[in-house]
């Protein structure tokens, strides 16, 4: 008996407004299993809608939204971003912006076999 590595995958998800101090966010990490940031699945920093797995881009949209966003937390255990024109561009002037953003974070799980 003992434990072996086994693939592990999850997704991670933040929203945040435009004007607010900053989106951190974690990949899970414990006893058990170990992931960082993998992938960028969503990132939108404009008016997008929805929710965690099912976001969709809106009207305004920064064309440098995903960039920004891999550059950030890619390669990263935790990391945090601002929501501001200064980071993303101003895709639509005067329109009230958010940043919706989901990652693939992966690594490894620890089971007991």
């Amino acid at each position: 008996m003992g434990f072996k590595s086994i693939p592990y995958t999850t997704k991670v998800c933040g929203t945040i407004n435009e004007g607010s101090t900053q989106l951190c966010l974690t990949a899970p990490n414990d006893s058990t299993y170990t992931t960082t940031f993998t992938d960028v699945d969503f990132a939108s920093f404009g008016t997008p809608t929805g929710s965690c797995q099912n976001f969709s881009l809106g009207a305004c949209h920064s064309s440098t939204s995903y960039g920004v966003v891999y550059n950030t937390f890619i390669g990263q255990t935790a990391a945090c971003i601002t929501p501001n024109t200064a980071n993303f561009g101003d895709p639509c002037p005067g329109t009230s912006k958010a940043l919706y953003i989901q990652l693939t974070a992966s690594g490894t799980q620890k089971v007991f076999v």
